[in-house]
């Protein structure tokens, strides 16, 4: 039995209560036949009447709902520019509590949100907010079982905008496909003309990519000015970015991806570091050609399947980045007595983490 049937007269206090509040709450009665509640409603952000819409969890009261507005600047903070999502309250699940109501959030938390969403990550924190950074490739949609790994610590040097890459794999696992397992480590970035390696992984890193034998291939890399906002249309505007810095570019990466019949294309750009300041992020756009196609029709995007495969920092630099607590242990010395089913992982996680 659905929230708003069980707690009969539920769903009606909720949409009374935005009513009240004077956000034109609309209920999406085609939505609601299928079993979710979604409010359209109109609010004020930062000064102006933008179209939203408050989506319901199926354990509400339980759990807060949320607030979905599009097409805000790109500068500002606590809000999901792929999704829409304000970001309204903090993690913790001690700042919702059963009996409030979607327009208690609204009414007591936009105004806060409001606040912080203009601040820069640098500003002092305001009194209820998180202190934590908003890297941009967070936001995207994670393909389940897919990853590539790249070095934290190596740095695409200034004024580059596009070259080639290698990504190692496991024997045999060139090929991606959306729905299977892949993993992919970057051992080689180089530059457009592919003479020079203009940033490798640690030494490590490249050395256990050789002694597993993992095999390679290239694909073309572009280092956009600022993070991707649109999933719709990706590729079309980074071709199109990347066609106004630099004309020819995308006459030598595409047909080159035509050719294959899957691969990927690297995209880096500014972002949020967990440590403070900004750092290089990555997403990839993988692409697998559907079989059988004709000659004359490889070269159309109908029959290219493409999606988003995260990146994931690996190395000294992407692991204290994600657990800065280990990042003493470096300097510590630790003796392990006995290796058992405590002792034995033990010893891993402390190798793992610098000791």
């Amino acid at each position: 039995m659905r929230w708003w049937e069980r707690y009969a007269g539920s769903l009606d206090e909720e949409l009374k209560a935005l009513d009240q509040l004077g956000v034109e709450p609309h209920l999406n009665d085609e939505l609601l036949k299928q079993g979710v509640v979604s409010i359209d409603v109109r609010v004020s952000i930062l000064g102006d009447a933008r179209s939203g819409r408050i989506e319901y969890p199926e354990l509400f009261s339980y759990f807060r709902p949320r607030l979905y507005v599009r097409s805000l600047d790109r500068s500002v903070r606590h809000w999901n520019p792929i999704n829409g999502e304000l970001c309204l309250l903090g993690r913790s699940s001690e700042h919702w509590e059963p009996q409030m109501t979607a327009a208690d959030l609204l009414r007591d938390q936009l105004p806060k949100w409001e606040e912080a969403a203009v601040h820069a990550y640098d500003n002092e924190r305001t009194p209820g907010e998180d202190s934590q950074a908003e890297p941009a490739s967070a936001y995207f949609p994670q393909q389940p079982g897919q990853m590539v790994f790249i070095d934290s610590s190596q740095e695409l040097p200034a004024g580059l905008i596009w070259g080639w890459m290698k990504v190692a794999t496991a024997k045999g696992r060139t090929s991606i496909v959306r729905d299977s397992p892949w993993t992919g480590w970057v051992v080689e970035i180089a530059g457009s003309d592919r003479k020079d390696v203009i940033a490798a992984p640690e030494a490590d890193i490249k050395e256990w990519a050789e002694r597993h034998g993992l095999e390679s291939f290239v694909c073309p890399w572009i280092a956009l000015d600022q993070p991707p906002t649109s999933l719709e249309t990706l590729l079309d505007d980074v071709l199109a970015w990347l066609a106004g810095k630099e004309p020819d570019a995308p006459g030598k990466i595409l047909p080159f991806q035509s050719t294959k019949k899957s691969g990927l294309l690297g995209l880096c750009f500014p972002e949020e570091a967990p440590g403070g300041g900004i750092r290089q992020g990555w997403l990839f756009i993988a692409h697998c050609r559907a079989p059988k196609i004709k000659k004359k029709e490889r070269g159309s995007t109908k029959q290219v399947a493409r999606w988003i495969v995260t990146a994931e920092g690996i190395g000294r630099t992407g692991l204290f980045e994600r657990v800065p607590e280990l990042s003493p242990l470096r300097e510590k010395t630790i003796a392990v007595v006995g290796l058992g089913c405590i002792g034995a992982p033990s010893a891993l996680a402390f190798a793992k983490a610098g000791v």
